[in-house]
C-alpha cells in the first residue's frame, strides 16, 4: 500500500483505513509491484507471493481508533492530535485497541 499517511508526534501514524488485524509490512518496493503486474499481466500479488515477502507481523507497538459509528462525525486537525497526543488525553477521545 502507497505510504500516503500523515506523520504525528512521538512516532504516531494518522491512517482513516487501516485495520490492526490484517496490516502487516512487506519488503516490497513500489517498482517491484509495478513490475511483477506488467510482465504478468496483472493488477495484484498472490497470497503466497505476498506472504513470502512479509517481513513484520505485528507492526504496530500501539493502536488506537475512533468508533463514530452510528454516531454525528467528528472532526480533527493533525495538529488537534498532536495536542491530544502530547498532553496525553488521546483516550479521552481515541480507543485504545492495542
Amino acid at each position: 500500500m502507497p505510504n500516503f499517511r500523515w506523520r504525528l508526534t512521538g512516532g504516531y501514524i494518522l491512517d482513516h483505513e487501516t485495520y490492526i488485524k490484517d496490516r502487516v509490512f512487506t519488503n516490497i518496493t513500489f517498482n517491484e509491484f509495478v513490475n511483477h503486474t506488467e510482465k504478468n499481466n496483472v493488477s495484484y500479488w498472490t497470497d503466497e507471493l505476498l506472504r513470502s515477502r512479509i517481513i513484520d507481523k505485528d507492526p504496530f507497538e500501539k493502536f488506537y481508533y475512533l468508533n463514530r459509528y452510528g454516531r454525528s462525525p467528528v472532526v480533527l486537525t493533525v495538529g488537534e492530535i498532536n495536542k491530544m497526543i502530547e498532553e496525553g488525553t488521546l483516550e479521552k477521545v481515541f480507543i485504545k485497541v492495542k
